[in-house]
Formats: structure tokens, sequence, C-alpha cells
């Protein structure tokens, strides 16, 4: 952690990325340790501006079990409420009425007062547990493998899923070939069954619920440049089919004003192809250690993506630290990306309003401050400031904090942080 939060398909994002982050992790060196426990406790509170907010504790467990052997387990528990925007526009002529849905997907309308605005939101209250258990050995001299298993549930969403990594050592150790691969299956289940995709919100049949599975594939390189300096490539594709729609977005139909006079539930595609090429180098200086990290990502819907992140880590009097962090992420929108629908016009095919498929800027800063506390223990601070904006500036800008504290036991931290994807 920790991302793009933005209600509760992200947080599930959020913990897709930390399952893929196991994946592409390089495992420490085995060996005989007095101390065998690593272990790391971490709370995190998020909010967005009038939107939403999550509490999150992770718990992290890893044991070296001999001089070839390793497990890890994570246990994260969230509880999250507020309310994320549901796609639908305020109209010019709404009469102080705005439509909202609700947890079941099922959407009415609020009275907002006459010459109010209030933006379409998706309201929600859940609570979301999520286990993920790895098992790790070396089957050569330079040859480890790792597999491992996960799964959450919550209100209207459950998840499960297995994967595994294995990683070659080269050129005496200075090089790592990675090659991984994990399955993931998913149940969408809102508590009055997923709507009809573009039904109209006033009068919507509704289905079972939805099924969707993922598989992820994973291939890097890591190369010892010098003392002071590693990098890292990495190149992963997904492909997902089944139930992608979110059941509680929806679009607007406008008049020849623009004004509302209907809206419909989105409809996505049934399958989407990611690919994703990553890259970071780290480089020690004197004291200090600067991260540099790029990442471009495409896919079959259309959506284009550049991230940049810049970590600094200044090192302080007796073990201090103190680390800045700089991100910046845009990406242009799907191709059935639709800000509303005209009256009278066929229906597309898809058709989503959600913003988090248009064209979108992430600007993100943040500062963590490191204190040991003792040999093998260490606390953390983080406190990170993100906004979203709409490019085409059609919805509000989103504004988030969140605040992360991390107590370590033996570093786990920093073993897992090298190989992380930027958030």
């Amino acid at each position: 952690m920790r991302l793009q939060l933005n209600g509760k398909k992200s947080i599930r994002n959020t913990l897709a990325v930390a399952a893929c982050t196991l994946l592409s992790q390089t495992p420490a060196p085995a060996a005989a340790d007095e101390f065998p426990w690593k272990a790391d406790l971490s709370t995190l509170y998020y909010t967005e501006k009038d939107r939403v907010t999550v509490s999150e504790s992770i718990l992290s467990l890893r044991r070296d079990i001999g001089s070839d052997e390793a497990f890890a387990l994570k246990v994260t528990y969230d509880a999250i409420s507020g309310a994320s925007a549901n796609g639908a526009i305020f109209g010019t002529d709404s009469g102080g009425v705005q439509t909202v849905t609700s947890p079941s997907g099922v959407a009415r309308t609020i009275s907002v007062g006459a010459g109010a605005r209030v933006d379409p939101l998706t309201e929600f209250e859940d609570n979301r547990i999520a286990a993920q258990l790895a098992l790790e050995k070396a089957l050569w001299r330079t040859l480890t493998a790792r597999v491992e298993g996960n799964l959450s549930t919550e209100h209207d969403y459950d998840s499960f899923g297995a994967g595994g990594l294995v990683l070659w050592d080269l050129n005496q150790r200075m090089t790592t070939l990675t090659g991984g691969a994990s399955f993931n299956n998913d149940t969408v289940k809102p508590s009055t069954g997923t709507p009809v995709a573009l039904g109209s919100v006033s009068s919507a049949e509704r289905l079972e619920n939805g099924e969707k599975r993922a598989i992820d594939l994973l291939f890097g390189i890591s190369q010892v440049v010098s003392r002071k300096t590693v990098t890292q490539m990495n190149y992963t594709r997904g492909m997902t089919d089944g139930y992608l729609t979110d059941p509680y977005k929806i679009i607007t139909v406008v008049d020849s004003a623009g004004d509302p006079v209907d809206y419909l539930y989105e409809k996505r595609p049934a399958d989407r192809s990611r690919n994703n090429i990553f890259w970071r180098m780290a480089h020690h200086l004197t004291k200090d250690v600067v991260h540099v990290a790029y990442r471009y990502a495409w896919d079959d819907w259309g959506i284009r993506s550049h991230t940049a992140d810049l970590r600094y880590r200044l090192a302080l009097v007796r073990g201090h630290s103190l680390q800045g962090h700089l991100r910046y992420y845009t990406q242009t929108a799907a191709d059935f990306y639709r800000y509303s629908l005209a009256e009278g016009a066929p229906l597309p095919q898809h058709a989503s309003a959600d913003y988090r498929l248009g064209n979108l800027i992430t600007r993100s800063v943040g500062v963590k401050y490191g204190l040991p506390l003792g040999k093998r223990v260490e606390f953390g601070i983080r406190a990170e400031y993100m906004q979203q904006h709409d490019a085409d500036d059609r919805f509000p800008k989103v504004d988030i904090v969140f605040v992360q504290a991390t107590l370590s036991y033996s570093d786990i931290v920093d073993y897992a942080l090298w190989s992380r994807p930027p958030p």
C-alpha cells in the first residue's frame, strides 16, 4: 500500500496489486538466523474529501525455516464507508432532485433542495478481511520457487486465487530472471443481484451474481549494475473475462438541452487484456538512497497510462530517516467511455461514465519518517496527499489524504519495498 483508493472497487484493485506484489517479490537470501521471524504491523487511515473513508490494519509475518525454506502470512482488515461518484451528471434543470445508488445497486432519488448541487454518489459501508499465505523454497543453489494462495471476503464481493513464482540467479547472482503466473476468481454479489446492463434504473431487471476470472503472467529481470546501483524491469500480461461491469455505476440520458431524462446502468466489455512494462532503479549515494520508477500500461479497452515515481531517502543521525515521494499518473479514456447518452439515439454496445475510465490525471506528494527503536525494530509514519483530476474537467477534483503508521521487526518492510510496483 498504498495507492489510488477510490471506493470499494479501488480497494479491491489495491489488494490485486498487493497480490501481484507477492508475485514480483524477489525472495531474500535464505540463511539460518537466530531471529528467524520477521513481522510488520501497520494501520492506515484514508479519506477522500466528502467521499470515502477507509481504516485498514495489516499484519505481515515471515519465518525462515532452515537455510532454504520460508513461509509468509499476511492478514488485512478494512472498514470502508462513505460514497463514490456513480457516473451520473447533475442537470441544470434537476429541480433539486439527485440520483444516488445504494450498496444493493438499487438507484433512488433524493431531494437536495432547489438550486443546490450534490454530486451523484454511490453510498456504501462494508468490512473486508483478506489473507495471503506464501511458501518459498530453494530448489537449487541458484533456483528459488514460491507458491501462494489468497482469499478475501466482504458483503458484496468474494475473491480467491493462487499463484507461483520462479527466480533464477545467473552471472554470480548479479542477474536474476523471474517468471510467474497467478489465477483469481471473483464473485460480484450485490444484495439484490446484478442489474441488467443498459437497463433503466427506474425499472431494471435483476440477474444472478457476477463471476469473473483473471490470469496474470509475469516476466522480469533484475541486474546489479554496480556496488551502489541495482535495476529491475518487468513485463506483465493480464487477461480477465466474465462480469467486468460495475453494478453501482450509472450513465445519464440527456435531452437536447443537456438535462437528464433517464439513468441507465453501465455496461463494460466481458473481457479485457492488459499489458504493463515496469522499470525501476535504486542508487545508493554516500548516505542517501534515491529510487526512480516508470510504468507504461495499455489494454484493449483503449486505456494508455504513464506513471512516474520518485523517492528520496535522506539518512539522518542515529538511524533516523526521512523519505520524500513524488508521483505523477496520466491515462487516456476507454473507447466506450461516455459522459452521457443522447435521448432517442441508438444505445452503444458498451458505455460507462465512470470517471476512472476517462482521461484522468493523478498527482501525489508524500513524506515518510523512520525512527529506529532498537537493533531490529523500526517505527515509520507516512503521510500522502493525492489529487485525482478529470482531464476533461467534467467531474469535480477528488482530494485524498492518507496516513500510515508501521511497526517493523527485522526489516520485512524493506524486503518487500524493493520489488513493489510504485503506488
